[in-house]
């Protein structure tokens, strides 16, 4: 399945799952694997040509843009966009594009309308929306030194970020937001859609209008971070987790804890809410599910 397709996504309905998330969310991408080991990244095709179609694919690279550590810009359009933080301190824009349409013709005149571009420090990375009979599948994919800080505006446009410590700034529309080990700020906001991220310290703020799916990597969090979502907010903690959180939801939402600090929670009702506890001393989680479960699991649960 390619996480970055917002047609994949179901939006929730009135009663809401209590399932763990699903730890494959949080696995590195082919593009990571690729990366770290030094080699090209290679792209992967998604779907066949449907009947009576033709397929054309087009790839560019830009090489060099925006040299140094300063900040990276982009507004992306329709299209998925995955950034990936490596040493050195070279840069490096991908795009990998297919068009499926009636001929050759009108599928390059489609693939014409696709581009990336740079202009005042700020790279425009546009695909077209689908039409009736021509179909688009646009990936951009960004190396870049792990410091450059990272701000992302999509539209209709999944955002995938990986490695970076310059922090990050990502809003988008209806698509998903995948951010793992990525600091030591992070701002994640998807209008319709989830929000997934794994990491173990920063000042972390997501908002998502679907949900949320969490992975605590280490047993301390070290910084804070604020979950707020529409409908619910899994979360996957290691054993012996150990970080202080606090979990709101509404008075007739699940909150489900499977963990082994299940016996150690505790709760109160405030606000017309109610608020379950963990640990001793300031607050470092927060978790507000608007209208639906939390759910909270161990990592290492049978299934996950």
């Amino acid at each position: 399945m390619n996480p970055f397709k917002p047609e994949e996504q179901k939006e929730p309905e009135g009663i809401f799952s209590t399932e763990p998330a699903h730890a494959s969310l949080f696995a590195p991408s082919q593009k990571y694997r690729e990366v770290t080991a030094a080699m090209k990244p290679q792209y992967v095709v998604y779907m066949k040509p449907p009947k009576d179609l033709v397929r054309v694919t087009k790839t560019e690279r830009l090489g060099g843009y925006l040299p140094g550590l300063t900040p990276i810009y982009a507004e992306v359009s329709n299209a998925s966009l995955e950034v990936i933080g490596v040493p050195g301190s070279g840069s490096l824009l991908e795009m990998r594009s297919q068009a499926d349409a009636p001929n050759p013709t009108q599928a390059r005149s489609l693939l014409d309308e696709i581009n990336m571009e740079l202009q005042d420090g700020r790279l425009r990375l546009f695909s077209p929306s689908n039409r009736m009979n021509q179909l688009s599948v646009t990936e951009f994919a960004i190396t870049c030194p792990r410091e450059r800080p990272l701000t992302v505006r999509g539209f209709y446009s999944a955002v995938r970020i990986s490695d970076l410590t310059g922090g990050a700034d990502i809003e988008t529309t209806q698509a998903r937001i995948m951010i793992f080990d990525v600091g030591p700020q992070v701002n994640a906001r998807v209008k319709e859609g989830i929000v997934d991220y794994a990491g173990h310290q920063g000042s972390v703020r997501l908002s998502a209008g679907w949900e949320i799916n969490l992975k605590f990597t280490s047993q301390e969090f070290i910084g804070g971070l604020d979950a707020v979502s529409e409908g619910p907010v899994r979360v996957l903690i290691p054993e012996g987790f150990a970080t202080c959180f606090e979990a709101s939801l509404a008075k007739d939402a699940a909150f489900v804890c499977r963990a082994d600090i299940k016996s150690q929670i505790v709760h109160r009702e405030e606000a017309g809410r109610v608020i379950y506890r963990f640990g001793q001393g300031p607050t470092v989680v927060g978790l507000k599910s608007l209208n639906g479960p939390i759910v909270i699991d161990n990592v290492s649960d049978p299934g996950e």
